[in-house]
């Protein structure tokens, strides 16, 4: 099996070139890019509406175990955290460049496959990887940037939640969590049919890309995605639209596997496990009516927005305040 060493840069460019043509079914590249790979910059047609970016960071050690991870479920992720931000916009994710820092021994074969994991992303979802850069580096890692546009420019944000409105989020959290557990302290038991649904919900997440132009166009104003735990990033949203929210614990939406699994910790992996890239928004009530008309998704109703001084408040079904140790993802934060 060949190192990366064994080639040049400009071959293995090509080769990951050819790895998108040969595994990208969709048209829009095509509709779209007039120049892709292979020169100083990719050249694009406009599309006259409002457009919005984001970037996404994956580190070896950080992110994921370079023993244990699948490079193609590997590529699918680093991408789908990206389109899932697009979605908390309540866009359409339309192209992407991808940046790679590798080791020279690392295998060729398994940077290829990282492509063909993308490719099964933008093949389901759309939108087009017309470019990148490659860089020699101490620690493995890989870096994307998505640009996306709105088709109606309501464009979805953290700062717009009101008094009285409804928490919603659109499925069920806390089995990437439990699959991340498993992966790492459990692998002898990963044919079992509840662990590879758990480590699918960890490893494959979907962007919830439709779903977020359902709640553009049904007129909700404000949404984020779930990457650091729905307590975490309600956090923030309730920051930023000074406003304080109760959470009903009987309400949170956490599957059969999950509560099974961990009778007795599942509403805390809910609460703070973290990388379910579901969609938290919040919606009045003429905006839940509008929603009957846009979506037939799942959406499910977890608290309210209250006023700023109330904070943000766990409550079990006597309205008892719960509290929990931890608060969900941060970089920095000692672990």
């Amino acid at each position: 099996m060949s190192d990366i060493s064994s080639i040049s840069e400009f071959e293995l460019i090509e080769r990951l070139n050819n790895i998108i043509v040969a595994n990208s079914s969709s048209n829009f590249s095509s509709e779209n890019i007039i120049l892709g790979i292979g020169d100083d910059a990719a050249v694009v047609t406009h599309t006259g509406k409002k457009e919005v970016v984001t970037t996404d960071t994956m580190v070896e050690n950080t992110h994921f175990v370079y023993e244990t991870v699948d490079f193609r479920d590997l590529g699918w992720k680093s991408l789908a955290t990206n389109y899932s931000d697009i979605a908390a916009m309540g866009c359409t994710p339309f192209y992407s460049v991808v940046n790679l820092g590798l080791r020279p021994t690392q295998k060729i074969s398994d940077i290829e496959d990282i492509y063909k994991g993308l490719c099964d992303l933008t093949n389901e979802m759309g939108g087009a990887i017309i470019g990148g850069d490659i860089v020699k580096s101490d620690t493995f890692f890989i870096s994307i940037t998505v640009t996306g546009f709105s088709e109606n420019d309501n464009i979805l944000t953290r700062n717009g939640a009101q008094v009285g409105d409804d928490i919603f989020v659109t499925g069920h959290l806390g089995c990437s969590k439990a699959g991340l557990e498993i992966i790492l302290n459990t692998p002898e038991r990963i044919d079992l049919n509840e662990n590879i649904h758990f480590m699918k919900s960890h490893t494959r997440p979907t962007p919830r890309v439709k779903e977020g132009l359902e709640l553009s166009n049904a007129g909700i104003t404000t949404a984020m995605d779930i990457s650091d735990g729905l307590l975490n990033d309600l956090k923030k949203m309730c920051d930023s639209s000074k406003v304080g929210a109760n959470i009903f614990i009987e309400s949170l939406p956490a599957d059969d596997h999950l509560k099974n699994r961990y009778p007795e910790k599942w509403d805390e992996m809910v609460i703070s496990g973290g990388e379910d890239y579901e969609l938290l928004f919040t919606a009045n009530t003429k905006m839940i009516f509008n929603l009957n008309d846009f979506s037939n998704s799942e959406l499910i109703s977890i608290g309210k927005i209250t006023e700023r001084n109330s904070g943000l408040r766990i409550l079990d079904s006597h309205g008892n305040l719960k509290t929990y140790s931890e608060t969900g993802w941060d970089h920095f934060k000692d672990k």
